[in-house]
């Protein structure tokens, strides 16, 4: 049994169908390529795209998943590494342009 059954099989208010569900859609998402939309979820899996569709309009307690998540691993040595980049910009035009935090210079500029 991996880290993410334990974990779902914690989960009191989901039943087995839906535990099945939400670990293939992550596990899905760790190796797609491209756009995560019900077509290409559906390209990665057994799972149609309406099957997706109708699991995405239910509920799903996350905040309970990570909590148990965190109760999982804190007996646990762990590292956080974020590895950010910042990319220099002077356009107006261009898609995704905004102020972000630019460690080199440790203050916030227009980038992608």
């Amino acid at each position: 049994m991996n880290i993410l059954e334990t974990i779902l099989g914690k989960m009191s208010n989901i039943n087995q169908a839906q535990r099945d569900f939400i670990a293939a859609l992550l596990m899905n998402l760790m190796r797609l390529r491209g756009k995560a939309n019900y077509r290409n979820l559906s390209r990665y899996s057994d799972y149609h795209e309406k099957t997706y569709s109708r699991w995405f309009s239910r509920d799903f307690d996350f905040v309970e998943f990570n909590n148990f998540s965190l109760e999982y691993l804190t007996d646990k040595r762990l590292i956080l590494a974020i590895d950010c980049s910042f990319i220099n910009k002077s356009g107006k035009h261009t898609y995704g342009l905004d102020k972000f935090y630019n460690g080199k210079q440790g203050k916030a500029e227009k980038g992608l």
